[in-house]
């Protein structure tokens, strides 16, 4: 028997420190989503920070807007993470500066997105676009900018990640990143496989490209896409 641990196990275990580490000397373990460099463990993940540097180099260059906000996840997610970190490389690269910290922090939930959307919108010089870390606050943020009378993307644009099943279905439809979840979880099963026919084998390093799904959100014409969106946020 193997396992393929997604994401939060050390916080599974309390008082465990290392639990990963510590139960992958009992049975071979394949990492999804938490990356851990010094693990020494096989890992399988999508690329988080370069799905947001390609969205946020969209909005830069084919939508000339130069005041994003980023609405984060909880601090201590790896996606959010490296969204964030994507999210600022891509501000770099394009000659703008650099915000140091998300403007916001909603959660991953759609509540949480609704309420960082009203702090933004409180400020003096609301952002161009909303930069949202998932599809689920994206959904949030939507609701409260249409019941403020704000009009997507005429008056602000709205993109998230993940391209969960709704992305597609809200109003506007919403330009995200599609993770490659299918073969996330394939690759995760081979890698599980592979360790278990050879225990010694050299630890592997997976990840995975992630796509920019074009929809009306930020102001683009929807694009034809290939096949079901299917994502998640850990």
């Amino acid at each position: 028997m193997g396992q393929v641990i997604v994401e939060a196990i050390d916080q599974r275990l309390p008082g465990r420190r290392g639990g990963v580490k510590t139960l992958s000397r009992s049975v071979p373990v394949v990492v999804l989503a938490k990356r851990s460099d010094n693990s020494g463990l096989d890992y399988v993940g999508a690329d988080n920070r370069g799905g947001m540097r390609e969205l946020v180099a969209h909005l830069v260059t084919v939508h000339r807007f130069s005041r994003l906000a980023f609405v984060s996840g909880p601090a201590d997610s790896p996606d959010s993470q490296e969204r964030f970190a994507g999210f600022r490389a891509a501000l770099r690269e394009h000659g703008l500066p650099d915000p140091g910290h998300p403007s916001a922090d909603g959660g991953f939930t759609e509540a949480g997105g609704a309420r960082a959307t009203r702090a933004l919108l409180a400020r003096r010089k609301p952002p161009q676009a909303m930069v949202f870390a998932n599809d689920e606050m994206a959904a949030g943020g939507l609701g409260v900018l249409r019941a403020a009378g704000l009009q997507v993307p005429a008056d602000i644009a709205v993109t998230g990640f993940d391209d969960i099943a709704l992305a597609r279905h809200l109003q506007p439809p919403l330009t995200t990143v599609r993770q490659p979840m299918r073969d996330l979880g394939h690759e995760a099963v081979r890698l599980l496989h592979r360790r278990l026919a050879k225990p010694s084998s050299r630890r592997l390093s997976l990840t995975l490209p992630t796509q920019l799904a074009v929809r009306r959100s930020c102001g683009c014409h929807e694009q034809k896409e290939n096949g079901a969106p299917n994502g998640a946020t850990r």
